[in-house]
């Protein structure tokens, strides 16, 4: 995988987040901890880590809890 992975979500108590994942060289990976304010998304930390895998659970036939919607930043 070498593709920047965006991981975005909104708790009920304070502003939009998101994870990014941004492929460095060799096996390392930037994790960028943003925030959303004012209008803008503001780094909260950043770090360099390796493994990055994404995992997402198979869809259920019995109802639509899959995975399967992507919003660009």
């Amino acid at each position: 995988m070498n593709e920047t992975i965006i991981i975005e979500w909104s708790p009920e108590d304070t502003c939009s987040q998101r994870y990014v994942f941004e492929p460095q060289k060799g096996e390392r990976w930037l994790r960028t901890q943003k925030k959303r304010q004012d209008g803008s998304w503001q780094i909260v930390t950043q770090e360099f880590v390796t493994d990055v895998r994404l995992e997402c659970p198979p869809r259920d036939p019995r109802g639509d809890h899959g995975v399967d919607t992507y919003r660009g930043p």
